[in-house]
């Protein structure tokens, strides 16, 4: 009988050794993804491209469901030009993963790595300014210490 259990512990335990060499859960890819993808950066020419592209898109999506009268028909498609763009613009080439950029090459060829690559890039791509824009919030910001800083001292000088 003490054979049977030591012999049965045995292969149990040879069992468990197999087990515990599993592969990466998906969390853990997307994670790694994620990370990978927060230094992602389109250059100049291709950040230009991609942003005039939206309009391109847009009339390209608007053309196809115009009304028989030729005006477009703008009420459930509106919502949904924003989930086709979305499509579009994440199947494109300008968010691939290259070799170069990743921390593990092996994960190029997974699926779930690439999605979650592709995703985390287009958003930083779609959330990035220009320094126009930095610039008019500085402006604004400005402008609106110069007003109070005036308000301030006109009550100062009627208070006297």
């Amino acid at each position: 009988m003490r054979k049977y259990l030591t012999f049965t512990l045995v292969l149990l335990s040879l069992l468990t050794l197999e087990t515990r060499a599993q592969n990466l859960h998906d969390d853990s890819i997307k994670k790694i993804a994620i990370a990978d993808a927060r230094k992602f950066k389109l250059d100049k020419a291709r950040l230009t491209t991609f942003r005039q592209s939206h309009h391109n898109l847009e009339f390209a999506y608007f053309e196809r469901y115009r009304s028989d009268a030729g005006a477009p028909r703008f009420g459930q498609r509106k919502n949904g030009f924003s989930a086709y763009m979305r499509s579009r613009e994440l199947t494109s080439d300008y968010f691939k993963p290259v070799a170069s950029a990743v921390s593990d090459t092996t994960l190029l060829t997974d699926s779930v790595y690439v999605k979650a690559y592709r995703e985390k890039a287009w958003q930083r791509t779609r959330h990035r300014r220009t320094a126009g824009h930095y610039v008019l919030i500085a402006g604004i910001v400005d402008a609106g210490a110069a007003v109070i800083v005036l308000w301030a001292y006109i009550i100062s000088i009627a208070s006297r």
